[in-house]
């Protein structure tokens, strides 16, 4: 978003917030939002941001700056320098831009400004701001978010570069996708942003709408961070992550049913090992609780030593107890595929 203000790259700001209030599953798996000094600027500014009907731009920028404030205070936006992109540096996005468009050959289209591939029409301000994403992802070790037509380009140019077939996936992330399965949906909006002013002046509720719309998504946003915090989430992301470094590094993006396809290989691994766990663990328990009994008797007879080697097998009862609390915590996730 509107990575080129400050090199001069592009004039107009592309401020693109849809992927916040299309996938608001997002906020459960990233580590930080990563904005820049210029961007974070006007995020927190007063003037009215994207492109939503004009009467309802200041309840969007609101909107807008509430998320984001509560993503600061929680310490997930992290606000990079203007910097990480020279001026140079931009002039050489600009120029691979022009070889790659180049590589595309007869598949471009020119449109005046514009130039239309597939069925999307693009300008060269707004492939910079694509390039500019990749450049600062890989520099910052993140990723980000692809809308169609940007999704629709990489199909096309990345196999051209590489000289290869490069799998590419239809959809959002699929971290995401998977998420949407096995989670609630959640939803950061209220109705009184999309209706139009027309429609809301003439509805009895309007002032009921405007009144209590922030309120209404501030909750959604502390439901969502909420989720977040959860060891079963917290559990299911760290492996979905890892399956994503370990299977798919030569992958720009992945597949949804890949990545469900190993996380359920994984589920059957871990509900194995639950299995047996429990399985040991029960018959061990049982074997000391029977010792433990035993002995203790010994200690309601009178003997002192009996009594004492009782108590320590109380104590290891206590203990696998102890254990199998603890293996269901650590793989409490795999409970999210059980429902």
């Amino acid at each position: 978003m509107a990575l080129g203000i400050p090199t001069q790259h592009c004039s107009c700001t592309n401020m693109d917030f849809n992927w916040i209030f299309s996938n608001p599953t997002n906020f459960l798996w990233v580590d930080n939002v990563i904005v820049t000094e210029s961007m974070w600027s006007i995020i927190t500014g007063t003037d009215a941001l994207g492109f939503v009907e004009k009467s309802k731009q200041d309840s969007f920028s609101k909107t807008v700056r509430l998320i984001y404030s509560i993503l600061n205070d929680v310490g997930i936006v992290k606000v990079i320098s203007d910097k990480s992109i020279t001026q140079e540096e931009g002039d050489n996005l600009y120029n691979k831009i022009l070889d790659d468009i180049e590589l595309l050959g007869d598949s471009v289209k020119e449109q005046g400004s514009r130039m239309k591939i597939g069925k999307y029409c693009y300008c060269p301000p707004a492939l910079w701001t694509l390039y500019a994403a990749l450049y600062l992802s890989r520099n910052n070790n993140a990723c980000f978010m692809l809308d169609q037509s940007e999704m629709a380009f990489l199909k096309k140019v990345l196999p051209l570069k590489m000289d290869k077939q490069v799998r590419i996936a239809s959809s959002n992330t699929a971290i995401n996708e998977v998420l949407s399965i096995t989670l609630p949906s959640f939803e950061l909006w209220h109705h009184y942003l999309a209706d139009s002013a027309n429609k809301c002046n003439l509805c009895v509720n309007e002032r009921k709408c405007k009144d209590e719309y922030l309120s209404v998504i501030e909750k959604q946003v502390f439901n969502l961070l909420e989720y977040r915090e959860r060891d079963e989430i917290k559990q299911l992301c760290l492996l979905m992550d890892r399956i994503c470094s370990d299977r798919f590094k030569e992958e720009y993006e992945i597949d949804p049913k890949d990545l469900l396809h190993e996380i359920n290989v994984e589920k059957v691994k871990v509900q194995r090992k639950l299995n047996t766990t429990y399985k040991n663990i029960e018959r061990w328990k049982n074997i000391v609780m029977t010792i433990s009994a035993g002995l203790a008797m010994g200690g309601f007879f009178g003997n002192g030593t009996l009594s004492a080697i009782g108590g320590m097998g109380l104590l290891a009862t206590n203990v696998l107890g102890a254990n199998i609390s603890q293996v269901e915590k650590k793989h409490r996730w795999v409970n999210l595929f059980n429902k």
